[in-house]
C-alpha cells in the first residue's frame, strides 16, 4: 500500500501546480476561478482518457472523439505560492489551497476562509495492494451528498450507510 504521508515541495509548472510527496506526484489545475482539479500520479503517468469530462484544461486521448461535447479552456494561474514550516499555500483568484506538509492533507477554502474541502490526514491519498486508488475526506453532519443515478432511496445520501 502506498500512502502520501508528507508533502515535500510545490512547483508552479505554468498550466498546473505540481506537488511532490513521499509517495507520488499530484497535479493541481485551476480549471476556472471556481473549479480546482487535483490528480494523483499513482503510476507517474498523467495520461487522460475520459468520456465524462465536458470542461477540461489539459490534453486528453479522447479529445477527438469528444470534440462535440468537450470545451477546453485555458487554466487560471495561481496568484501566489507561499511556504511556511507547516504548509504550502496556493492562492487563487477565488479559491485557496493549503497543503499540509506532515501529515499530508489538502484543505480548500474560499476567500472568506470557509472550508470547502479537507482531506483526512494520513488517509487522504492512497493506493492499496490491488492498485485501487482511494481518497478520504472529512465530512460533517451538515454536508449533503446527492445521488442521481439509477438507484432508489433517499435523495440525500449523507449518513445513508452508517
Amino acid at each position: 500500500m502506498r500512502i502520501i504521508k508528507k508533502a515535500l515541495n510545490v512547483e508552479n509548472c505554468g498550466n498546473f501546480i505540481r506537488v511532490g510527496t513521499d509517495a507520488m506526484s499530484i497535479r493541481i489545475w485551476f480549471v476556472t476561478d471556481d473549479i480546482i482539479r487535483m490528480r494523483c500520479g499513482f503510476d507517474d503517468s498523467f495520461a487522460e482518457r475520459s468520456y465524462t469530462l465536458a470542461l477540461t484544461a489539459w490534453d486528453d486521448d479522447f479529445d477527438e472523439i469528444m470534440k462535440k461535447y468537450r470545451h477546453k479552456v485555458e487554466p487560471k494561474r495561481a496568484r501566489e505560492i507561499k511556504e511556511d514550516a507547516e504548509s504550502f499555500a496556493i492562492i487563487g483568484n477565488k479559491l485557496n489551497l493549503k497543503i499540509y506538509k506532515d501529515p499530508f492533507a489538502v484543505e480548500i477554502t474560499d476567500k472568506n476562509g470557509c472550508i470547502l474541502h479537507r482531506d483526512q490526514p494520513w488517509l487522504g491519498y492512497r493506493e492499496d495492494s490491488n492498485k485501487r486508488h482511494l481518497h478520504s475526506i472529512e465530512i460533517n453532519r451538515e454536508d449533503r451528498f446527492y445521488g442521481f443515478g439509477e438507484h432508489t432511496g433517499k435523495l440525500n445520501k449523507n449518513r445513508e450507510f452508517l
